[in-house]
C-alpha cells in the first residue's frame, strides 16, 4: 500500500462519517473501511442510533460488510480503515477477522473529548472482572464445557479462532 493511499482512504472514512451527519444521521460521527490491493471490500459508518444496536460502529460494519461480501469470516491481509481510533469492541472484532492492519486518525484521547467513553472502555477491560464498574460474577456449572467438547467433535481444533 502507498502512503498516500493511506491518506485517500481515511480521507474517505472522514467524509463517511460527514455525510452520516450532515445527511441521514445514523449515529456517531465514525466511518470505516476494509481494503485489500486498494480495492474496497467493506464499507460502514456509525448506525447504533438509527438500529437500536450498541455493536452497530463504523468499524464493525465494514468487517462485516466486507465478509459478507465475501463469504468468509476471516479477512487476512487486509487493512481496516477507521476515521478514529477503534474502541475495544471493533478491536476486537478486529482481531477475531485476522485483520492485517489498522490505520486510524483520530486518537481516543481527542475522541473522548468530544463525550464518547472508549478510552474509559479501554481502562475497564484492563481490570480484573470484580473491579469493572458493571458488576461480573462468576458461576460454576458442571455441564459448562459440554458445548465446548460437543464443538470439538464437530471441528477441528486448529480451525477454531
Amino acid at each position: 500500500m502507498l502512503p498516500n493511499q493511506d491518506i485517500l482512504f481515511i480521507q474517505y472514512t472522514i467524509q463517511l462519517a460527514i455525510n452520516d451527519i450532515q445527511f441521514g444521521y445514523q449515529g456517531w460521527p465514525f466511518g470505516a473501511l476494509i481494503v485489500k490491493d486498494s480495492y474496497i471490500f467493506g464499507i460502514g459508518q456509525n448506525q447504533v442510533v438509527a438500529t437500536c444496536d450498541p455493536s452497530a460502529h463504523a468499524e464493525v460494519l465494514a468487517i462485516r460488510d466486507a465478509c459478507k461480501r465475501l463469504r468468509t469470516y476471516q479477512l487476512p491481509g487486509f487493512t481496516l480503515y477507521s476515521s478514529a481510533e477503534p474502541c475495544p469492541m471493533c478491536l476486537a472484532t478486529a482481531y477475531w477477522a485476522n485483520i492485517k492492519r489498522i490505520v486510524y486518525c483520530t486518537p481516543t484521547k481527542v475522541v473522548a473529548e468530544y463525550g464518547i467513553r472508549d478510552q474509559f472502555i479501554y481502562q475497564q477491560v484492563c481490570l480484573s472482572p470484580e473491579k469493572r464498574t458493571i458488576p461480573t460474577e462468576k458461576i460454576d456449572n458442571p455441564s459448562s464445557l459440554v458445548p465446548f467438547q460437543l464443538w470439538l467433535q464437530k471441528t477441528k481444533p486448529n480451525k477454531a479462532r
